[in-house]
């Protein structure tokens, strides 16, 4: 399933040469993880009806501030091609190569898509141009008083006047949704250990590297969408916000498959699995989930040091975005 290797990262200070070491994890096989299919998570019967999803794992480049520089870089060039995605590119990560394929066991209740959008009063609206004119109070403009004691005049008798405030988008909140299944540890030894280092592995990956005393990765970020069915979630990016693995059972010790180590298994996993969006919903996001094609938010720019340099400018920017 995977392996731990040792990589470097090399710190560049004059008259030092230093690399620091960390582990990661690599695909010992294809990568693709397929739980519906290849693990115990059920009794008996076909999965050819049950609601699956897949998790594509990516690990980000780079920080924040450079993250931004990127997305800038990305949007020259595409302005100078004469198109311009909406969202470009806003998370410069690296495919681990791990993908995971997960029963989605929906129950009666479980919410498949939650909107919550918020409005607000904006900055600016008609009765604060205005500042009150026709009310006898003094607006921060001369147009707003001549206009208001203009209306004020009109409506004489009528009383004070005054607009009803007209409300302004402000944005909607990023969606969660929870995957829960088991994994049966009693099936056979094999299985067990499958299970193990599954679970091991979703921890390892979201949990943050340190490869120096001032920086570190983060977790990993996935894309997310139900597999072979409308009506789902196609998220172009996500992150785990929680990750549960709960004991079940009796725990005993097993040391096959695992060169000898020994390795503590309860009867089974109960895993729950929380993401969140990193890209709230808009309806380019959601046309996806309805089979209008996905949105793509993570790339790759290895050699974005050259734009930040200005090393080619605007046609380096071009050929460095083409190539991802």
């Amino acid at each position: 399933m995977f392996k731990l290797t040792e990589r470097k990262f090399p710190i560049n200070i004059p008259g030092i040469n230093i690399a620091n070491a960390a582990l990661e994890a690599k695909p010992s096989g294809s990568g693709r993880i397929n739980v519906v299919d290849n693990f115990r998570w059920k009794n008996a019967g076909s999965t050819d009806e049950v609601p699956s999803i897949t998790l594509i794992e990516f690990e980000l480049e780079f920080g924040a501030i450079v993250q931004t520089l990127a997305r800038i870089a990305n949007t020259v060039a595409d302005w100078s091609t004469g198109g311009l995605d909406p969202y470009a590119l806003l998370y410069n990560g690296n495919a681990t190569n791990f993908e995971y394929y997960l029963p989605l066991l929906i129950k009666n209740g479980d919410k498949i898509r939650t909107i919550n959008n918020s409005w607000s009063k904006p900055n600016i609206s008609p009765n604060s141009i205005l500042g009150g004119g026709g009310s006898g109070k003094k607006s921060d403009n001369n147009f707003g008083d001549l206009l208001g004691k203009g209306i004020g005049v009109a409506v004489g008798a009528l009383g004070n006047f005054g607009f009803e405030d007209v409300m302004e988008f402000g944005g909607t909140s990023p969606e969660t949704i929870t995957i829960t299944f088991p994994l049966y540890n009693t099936v056979s030894v094999k299985d067990a250990y499958d299970n193990y280092m599954l679970v091991s592995l979703l921890t390892f990956q979201n949990l943050r590297t340190r490869n120096t005393f001032l920086t570190y990765i983060p977790p990993k970020i996935y894309k997310v969408k139900t597999q072979n069915c409308l009506g789902g979630i196609d998220w172009p990016a996500a992150y785990i916000e929680t990750l549960e693995i709960e004991s079940i059972g009796t725990t005993r010790e097993l040391s096959e498959y695992s060169g000898g180590t020994t390795i503590l298994t309860p009867e089974a996993y109960k895993i729950s699995i929380t993401l969140k969006q990193l890209v709230a919903s808009t309806s380019n996001t959601f046309a996806g989930a309805i089979g209008k094609g996905s949105v793509n938010v993570i790339g790759s720019i290895r050699d974005i040091s050259n734009i930040l340099k200005g090393g080619g400018g605007l046609e380096e920017a071009e050929k460095i975005i083409k190539k991802t």
